[in-house]
């Protein structure tokens, strides 16, 4: 994967000046540490791209007797993994760890302070033991969702939970407009059908309300579909864009920063994970 390590902070990107790259035809850009500065270095294209948004497909909406249009950006090839195996066995032994480091929690824990309101009602996404909002902030409710029992009934900030496997049903068992925010925090790399999930997530949000999608530069490789495994930092910020514009979110804001790791390590300068994240509303009307 590509590494920011030691960089400057990088200025927040939006969707208008990633589109400005262009697909990455020519030359990909990529950011990597040069004796403690971001360069941009060329790198040649790979196959396959991003598919074109325009075909849509109706998919129901098991046990709910819903359907909606999803607007398909991946192909087949993009949406495959390393490992096929059923994700639920992956997951089924919890892991009581920390998967990103101090400084990316802080820096997660400060965009929920900021952009989540008081008394919202906020889904916790493919969640786990823990969900980085903050401890003072009072919430009407935090429902979660995952793929291990043990770990989402440790999780202290959850009002209620329930398993289930996102790549096999991409059902979301809520009413529709009934919640505030939606977090997914180092999940979306593992969806493969991002698209029926995202129109799911436009569903039960309330007009104005908003998704956050947050990650690094880590993951479990074999778990993976192919867009991701194979992708840069900025390809994943666009990728999440695409997915999402194309499901009627409004454009979205895109962050990228670099971050000072805590300890011993940030006092001579040592880099932190790097933070990515896109922000989505739902539009006041849809149509």
């Amino acid at each position: 994967m590509d590494a920011l390590q030691r960089a400057p902070p990088l200025r927040p990107l939006n969707a208008s000046n990633l589109e400005a790259l262009g697909a990455p035809a020519l030359a990909r850009l990529l950011i990597e540490v040069s004796t403690g500065n971001a360069v941009i270095q060329r790198r040649r294209p790979r196959q396959p791209q991003l598919g074109s948004a325009a075909a849509q497909t109706e998919r129901p909406k098991s046990g709910t007797g819903r359907s909606s249009m999803v607007v398909q950006v991946l192909n087949e090839a993009q949406r495959r993994k390393w490992d096929s195996s059923d994700d639920q066995l992956f997951y089924a032994e919890p892991r009581f760890v920390q998967h990103l480091d101090e400084a990316f929690r802080e820096r997660l824990t400060q965009l929920y302070r900021e952009r989540i309101p008081r008394r919202a009602v906020v889904l916790d996404l493919m969640s786990s033991w823990v969900s980085h909002l903050p401890d003072d902030v009072p919430y009407e409710r935090v429902i979660g969702h995952g793929l291990n029992e043990q770990e989402l009934s440790a999780n202290k900030r959850l009002d209620s939970h329930w398993l289930q496997n996102l790549n096999q049903d991409q059902t979301i068992p809520l009413k529709s407009a009934s919640v505030d925010a939606v977090l997914i925090v180092a999940g979306w790399q593992y969806l493969q059908y991002p698209e029926a999930v995202a129109a799911e997530l436009l569903r039960i949000t309330r007009p104005g309300g908003q998704l956050i999608v947050a990650f690094s530069n880590r993951m479990f490789f074999t778990k993976a579909p192919q867009i991701w495994a194979d992708g840069s930092d900025r390809d994943h910020l666009q990728y999440v864009a695409e997915v999402l514009r194309a499901q009627g979110w409004m454009p979205p804001e895109l962050i990228a920063e670099s971050t000072r790791a805590k300890g011993w390590k940030g006092l001579v300068g040592g880099a932190g994970d790097p933070f990515f994240a896109v922000i989505a509303r739902r539009p006041e009307v849809t149509a």
